[in-house]
């Protein structure tokens, strides 16, 4: 029953290559028409603290929305911050949230100023690797 979550500014460059679609009842999917999204910069300000986010991502030939090949980096300004009002706003219940805090913040790169990035990629078979650690986390069925 919280309200929604409030955003500042989204900031966002980047480019989608998309491929044609020949059946016309195939139109409603559109994952299935990316073939690339390149993102120069995505920036947002939200529960005291900001994300941000660049990179590139490829999608599977066969137009099944599979990603089949992430790089980039994720940072979450603030993070400590962003948690203490993603717990206070209600949106997910804290024995739901915390075990994910938990994996980010062992994922994840510290920074002295309270930011958690993330560099992330796609090894062998779509698995997901996150600052250079193999994860069981899979991108690609």
């Amino acid at each position: 029953n919280s309200g929604p979550l409030k955003t500042g500014p989204i900031d966002l460059s980047g480019r989608a290559s998309l491929r044609i679609i020949e059946d016309s009842a195939d139109l409603h999917d559109v994952a299935r028409t990316i073939r690339r999204i390149d993102l120069d910069r995505a920036s947002v300000v939200m529960l005291d603290g900001r994300v941000d986010a660049v990179g590139a991502a490829v999608f599977s030939p066969d137009g099944n929305g599979a990603l089949r090949d992430l790089r980039g980096n994720l940072s979450l300004g603030n993070y400590a911050g962003m948690i203490q009002q993603l717990l206070a706003s209600g949106v997910v219940a804290p024995q739901q949230l915390m075990p994910l805090v938990l994996l980010a913040a062992s994922l994840g790169q510290m920074s002295p100023d309270g930011t958690l990035s993330f560099r992330v990629a796609t090894g062998a078979g779509g698995a997901l690797i996150i600052n250079g650690k193999p994860t069981a986390l899979m991108l690609d069925p």
